[in-house]
């Protein structure tokens, strides 16, 4: 099968193999540690450009969640929150529990620091707009989340496929989020000048349904608004999870802005009641049964306790009688416990009801109701 060699050759082959990919990757390693050490050296000379190559180049040839640390630090010395606060957050889920609670604490501290000086953009503009940032490309639209920046001014660009472009400078905030609308200039079809673009807002009360614009999903609820649109009539189409679909036809008029509600409406609050409040009042009454068994044990035992004491006056001397007292004094003793255990126990399963019953919610019904028609509202050009 292996020729002359037979598996007396084949297994110095395997084990040769074994030995330069072990040799390989140690030399991998070894670059690493090279590139890890020189870029501590350029850190302590303060040239953390240069540094934060050289902890790239490691990590990038023998991953470590432990210099995603110096890369972060890296990064606030050269004032980029938004990469120091990745590189610091990768650090802290890949290092788990091998990271001290004084180190993880101490970089959860700088991950708070660093982001008081980062802003959020919320971008609106025409559906498949490419949107960039300072010339960097974030994505289409519209975007599935806001984009975090440096706090400072920045440029923001959106263009369409036909090369229709729009840019708007922001000065953004440290902490806080801005909503940028770029309305992209009206086209130039032939010569003519088409109207400008209408802003469509779609709003619905019942989350997780989806909609569809003129054959094409957006997503599902609740949306971002500010959809950037054509004037004329579009089909917005709606679909519930469980399985209702329905479409609707708005008409956007040029420079306006129209709200389309989708008409769904959850069902009330209370159509339901909750399985805690069920369990709560079943304990309730196990509570109140206890505690009647309780105060009926009590009744019961006092009588016996009375008994005695009326025996106890009478008491002449008799070793029988003496025998029997005590025996009774005894039971009471006895029965006395099993009514504090008994007290005790409806105590606790009434305060459970109350707990249970006071903190219950109403479990609304998963199914929304479709019963009025979408409401438009129009306010006003821009």
């Amino acid at each position: 099968m292996f020729g002359g060699l037979g598996w007396f050759g084949v297994v110095p082959c395997v084990s040769l193999f074994v030995t330069q990919a072990a040799l390989a990757q140690s030399d991998v390693r070894a670059q690493a540690r090279d590139h890890f050490a020189r870029g501590v050296e350029l850190a302590n000379r303060g040239e953390y450009e240069h540094a934060l190559q050289e902890f790239t180049r490691a990590n990038d040839l023998s991953p470590n969640y432990s210099v995603l640390y110096n890369m972060g630090q890296a990064y606030v010395a050269l004032a980029q929150p938004v990469l120091a606060v990745d590189a610091f957050t990768r650090y802290l889920n890949e290092g788990g529990p091998r990271i001290t609670s004084e180190r993880r604490a101490e970089v959860e501290a700088a991950v708070r620091e660093q982001e008081t000086s980062i802003a959020s953009l919320e971008i609106v503009t025409a559906p498949n707009a490419r949107v960039s940032v300072d010339g960097a490309a974030v994505g289409s639209a519209p975007l599935s989340a806001p984009v975090r920046v440096k706090a400072g001014e920045h440029t923001v660009s959106v263009q369409l496929a036909q090369g229709t472009q729009e840019s708007a400078r922001v000065n953004a905030t440290g902490g806080r989020s801005h909503r940028v609308e770029l309305a992209l200039a009206a086209p130039v079809l032939g010569g003519l000048v088409l109207p400008a673009r209408s802003t469509l807002d779609v709003v619905c009360p019942v989350a997780q349904v989806t909609v569809w614009l003129d054959g094409a999903e957006l997503g599902h609820t609740p949306l971002p608004h500010g959809f950037l649109l054509a004037p004329g009539t579009h089909r917005v189409g709606f679909a519930t999870r469980h399985g209702a679909a329905f479409e609707r036809n708005v008409e956007l008029k040029p420079g306006q802005r129209t709200q389309l509600d989708c008409g769904l409406k959850p069902a009330p609050a209370s159509a339901t009641r909750s399985s805690q409040s069920t369990v709560g009042y079943a304990v309730g009454a196990l509570g109140l049964g206890v505690g009647a068994a309780a105060a009926l044990h009590l009744l019961w035992n006092y009588s016996r306790y009375k008994d005695w004491q009326q025996r106890s006056r009478e008491y002449e001397g008799d070793p029988a009688t003496a025998q029997s007292l005590n025996n009774l004094a005894t039971s009471i003793d006895r029965a006395s416990t099993v009514t504090v255990a008994l007290g005790i126990g409806a105590g606790v399963s009434l305060g459970t009801s109350a707990v249970l019953l006071l903190t219950a919610r109403s479990q609304p019904s998963t199914s929304p109701q479709a019963n009025t028609p979408p409401l438009l509202t129009v306010e006003g050009t821009f």
